[in-house]
């Protein structure tokens, strides 16, 4: 992954956000047949709130700007996409789409709008 056009693209914040990610990751045993016990890499619901961010130095605007990057350029998927007014949180799930980044079959995937069309900043202001 280090090696990787997609990650040479990141900046050194996006960087350091991507190996929080992946900080948080877990592992879990499991059973298989025969009694036999198989640990597996958890990717998935990965959260990493803006109060986090913030405790790191990394401002809203900016934190925006390197999920979505990371998003991007194949690194996190987004599972669920929460909001602050139902005082739900965002959750990832680490992606390997960032090995065919820069390739023809490269799978490209941004970050959902969290609030209703109409009701942002830009929908205001046009009316």
């Amino acid at each position: 992954m280090f090696e990787s056009a997609a990650f040479r693209s990141l900046s050194s914040k996006a960087m350091w956000a991507l190996l929080r990610f992946i900080q948080k990751c877990t592992w879990e045993k499991i059973k298989i047949r025969g009694g036999k016990t198989r640990t597996i890499y958890q990717k998935e619901g990965l959260s990493f709130s803006y109060a986090e961010a913030k405790e790191f130095g990394i401002s809203t605007a900016q934190f925006h700007r390197i999920l979505k990057l990371l998003v991007e350029l194949g690194f996190l998927d987004p599972e669920h996409r929460g909001g602050a007014y139902g005082r739900d949180y965002s959750r990832y799930a680490l992606s390997d789409r960032w090995r065919n980044y820069g390739q023809p079959d490269f799978e490209f995937k941004t970050l959902e709008r969290v609030l209703r069309p109409g009701h942002d900043v830009q929908s205001r202001m046009a009316k």
